[in-house]
């Protein structure tokens, strides 16, 4: 449960105490009624509740639980549902409301009659009727919201520009090919979730949200160009871009975002150029894995002593890794699967503390890096479909901590490496 609703419910319980209420409690005394869960998956007769609904004037949370799936099929149930279609429950909402969720919406539109300044959040997930959203100028003080996976969406109304409280904004799995531009700055917005908009081609100036932190773009897959206000997200801590299988490259980065330590670029196949890593030196997880165009890495990822996981495999047009300036102490796990161009490994000596190395499948791959027989702290090594690779370096040391080895289908391997 979200941590808003959550601390909402506490807040009603701490003033009600534990007071459970029933059907007929709700029908007798609905003016107390401050926290309400209309649930349409259970075999009962909600009617009396709904029409009490309209007496509930210190309503403060509401949790629709509405899928047509779950219905059941008794006389009293489908008496819940006619009574709940026949009702326009949005004219019966208090000023008192402060969360309405309202997951598979069943209608076309959501139209509020009245301002609802105490709103702060308002979840419509995943209702695939929903063609147009309501009017955002009814609710000013909107901390978050959610109207993810809403298929059938249209447009967003223009008022969502003039949210300046918003702090979290869920479009995502929604046909929107672009956004409507933020009249001012939207200074509380720290989370944006676009992922999965396959028919996006732009994404919104990011100037007008200087404290943006989580920035998902993810299967983006139309989106070619990200725009240059993204260089001056300074507070970024994780954007993912998986899947945007026309994007080539993303925008200079003209100063440093410290907050990152997740980048996710997985599936990018159009992608040509890597950003500079110098700007994000606090990097912590990379994946880089099937950017099928990509030739070369940056080379200021060999500065990046905070890595622990980097993830390069099917980067079938990589030859080689940038050398590395500094020992890498925190990298466990290295992926360069399937980069059948691979023509060198990097020195092992700067990953004293490396437990798990995937190189299978890297075809043109001739020789290992000497340092590999230092790894004393190496778990696991997969070098199957290496057809080119004839021997490995000699091990330094006892490999006391390797349990898993593949070398199936090399092919060229004149000997096995002695592991002592």
């Amino acid at each position: 449960m979200h941590d808003l609703i959550h601390e909402m419910g506490l807040n009603i319980a701490r003033e009600k105490g534990s007071r459970r209420w029933r059907l007929e409690d709700i029908e007798d005394e609905p003016k107390a009624v401050e926290g309400l869960l209309l649930s349409f998956d259970y075999d009962e007769n909600i009617s009396p509740c709904i029409e009490a609904f309209k007496q509930m004037t210190k309503l403060k949370m509401l949790i629709v639980k509405y899928r047509v799936h779950h219905l059941c099929s008794s006389k009293s149930h489908q008496e819940s549902i006619e009574a709940f279609k026949d009702i326009d429950i949005v004219n019966y909402l208090p000023r008192s409301l402060m969360v309405l969720k309202f997951s598979y919406y069943p209608w076309s539109k959501l139209y509020f009659p009245m301002e609802m300044k105490k709103l702060t959040y308002l979840d419509l997930s995943s209702s695939k009727s929903l063609l147009k959203t309501p009017n955002f100028a009814m609710m000013p003080n909107l901390v978050n919201l959610n109207i993810s996976n809403c298929k059938a969406l249209e447009t967003i109304h223009p008022s969502v520009g003039n949210l300046t409280k918003l702090v979290k904004l869920n479009l995502g799995h929604c046909n929107l090919a672009k956004l409507l531009s933020f009249n001012q700055e939207m200074k509380s917005i720290t989370h944006l979730d676009l992922g999965c908009c396959s028919p996006l081609l732009e994404t919104p100036n990011f100037a007008t949200m200087p404290n943006m932190e989580y920035l998902n773009l993810s299967n983006c897959k139309k989106l070619k160009e990200v725009h240059l206000s993204f260089e001056n997200l300074r507070k970024l801590v994780s954007f993912d871009f998986h899947g945007c299988s026309n994007l080539e490259k993303l925008p200079s980065l003209n100063q440093e975002m410290k907050g990152i330590t997740r980048l996710n670029l997985k599936n990018c196949s159009s992608l040509l150029e890597v950003p500079n890593f110098a700007m994000m030196p606090n990097l912590k997880f990379l994946r880089l894995s099937k950017c099928e165009k990509l030739k070369v890495i940056h080379p200021s990822f060999g500065n990046l002593k905070e890595l622990v996981s980097f993830d390069f495999h099917r980067c079938c047009n990589l030859e080689k890794l940038p050398s590395f300036k500094q020992e890498m102490e925190n990298i466990l796990y290295l992926d360069l699967t399937d980069c059948s161009s691979l023509l060198e490994t990097p020195s092992f000596a700067m990953m004293p503390n490396l437990k798990f190395l995937r190189l299978s499948k890297c075809e043109k791959l001739k020789d290992i890096h000497p340092s590999f027989g230092n790894l004393k702290k190496l778990v696991s090594f997969d070098f199957h479909g290496c057809s080119n690779l004839e021997k490995f370096p000699s091990f330094n040391q006892e490999m006391k901590s390797i349990t898993d080895l593949d070398l199936t289908d090399c092919s060229s391997l004149l000997e096995t490496p002695n592991l002592l």
